[in-house]
């Protein structure tokens, strides 16, 4: 088919405000991934966080969309290496890609192993600390564009392509759920002209199920929607994820709106493509005989041809933009190294967390507490 769909699991494998053990999430995120398999995602998604590089510990904090102490979210949320490897290794069974979000560069540790390529959340993009790391690997990066401005993208989009040659760009919109009029599936468009090397895709948090077949329209090649078991569920994510049948007739409209596309390519070129019951066959299109129809997009869901932050996800920035701290006790004289630098949100007064290389290799003019704003 040529589109990847990808069934962002994120943490919805938690469904309990009370903790759980270990053993039971690892089994209700086995039983999301079958589930995906069978609703025709061909990759699943997951968010690794490591809570002691990437919430401030003195940081209270609750986010817009999850009315819960993100430290203790997050804390809660950090889980161990091996259970990434557990994770991995059956998605490897069901023969479905396991990507995943690292949260910080300390999340990247845990899951570097058994990624083969590593999607960035909107939240992080301007985590230079973290994209230094990743960069590293030369492995394929997906960005995803929610709360952030064209000029933020860019310099993501150029810092990693130092050292990076696959980049995929999402279009996103950080509002959760997404209105279908705040869809702007115009910027899809509008990002396949700023950056034609790049391959362009839409993350969605809309819930509706036809909106992955109009971002195909606009020129899509990867969606990624949320994926839950029950809507109704506690956490953070359910309440903006598709059902496994909801999920399945998203797939279903993307291969027919898929095929659409390649028959009005054929149309194009004065054929016509018919179906028989055994296969499909090619005529010549008559004199004057209309092109076969495609999905028409509802004029509120394409917006403007641009790239631009909407108010409901300015206060997203808030929270989830990150400053630079320091990772250690460092003594006036001594040298900072990349190492010594950690990327925390919130920002609050610290330096920008994308002005992370002007703080590389340069000698402290003063003492420095671990969980310090480096300034």
């Amino acid at each position: 088919m040529g589109i990847e769909i990808v069934a962002e699991i994120g943490k919805n494998f938690v469904v309990s405000e009370q903790p759980e053990p270990l053993e039971t999430l690892l089994e209700r995120a086995k039983e999301l991934i079958r589930e995906a398999v069978k609703a025709g995602a061909t990759t699943v998604k997951f968010q690794a966080h490591s809570v002691n590089d990437e919430i401030h510990p003195e940081a209270k904090l609750i986010s817009p969309h999850f009315d819960q102490d993100r430290y203790e979210w997050v804390k809660r949320n950090t889980y161990p290496r091996e259970f990434w490897q557990e994770i991995a290794g059956y998605c490897r069974e069901l023969d479905i890609e396991f990507l995943c979000t690292p949260m910080s560069r300390g999340a990247v540790y845990l899951i570097e192993d058994f990624v083969d390529r590593y999607k960035i959340g909107s939240g992080d993009l301007t985590d230079f600390v973290m994209l230094d790391y990743i960069r590293d690997y030369g492995k394929p990066v997906i960005i995803s564009t929610g709360m952030s401005s064209l000029q933020e993208i860019r310099k993501a989009y150029d810092f990693l392509r130092e050292k990076v040659k696959d980049i995929m760009i999402m279009h996103c919109v950080s509002e959760y759920p997404c209105k279908l009029e705040n869809l702007n599936l115009l910027t899809i468009p509008f990002l396949k002209k700023q950056f034609p090397e790049a391959k362009i895709g839409f993350s969605d948090h809309s819930l509706e199920v036809s909106t992955g077949a109009m971002a195909i329209v606009m020129g899509a090649e990867i969606i990624e929607k949320h994926f839950t078991l029950d809507r109704k569920s506690w956490g953070s994510d359910h309440q903006v994820s598709l059902t496994p049948n909801e999920f399945a007739q998203m797939v279903k409209e993307i291969k027919y709106v898929k095929s659409d596309i390649q028959r009005r390519e054929v149309n194009k070129k004065g054929y016509i493509v018919e179906d028989t019951k055994d296969g499909s066959r090619l005529r010549k299109r008559e004199k004057d005989e209309p092109l076969q129809p495609i999905l028409k997009i509802p004029k509120q869901a394409l917006g403007v041809e641009t790239k631009f932050i909407n108010e409901d996800e300015m206060k997203f920035r808030k929270v989830f933009r990150k400053g630079l701290f320091t990772g250690r006790d460092i003594k006036q004289g001594e040298l900072i190294a990349r190492e010594d630098i950690i990327a925390l949100r919130p920002r609050g007064d610290a330096p920008k967390s994308e002005d992370y290389e002007l703080y590389i290799d340069i000698i402290a003019t003063r003492d420095f507490k671990k969980y310090e704003a480096i300034k």
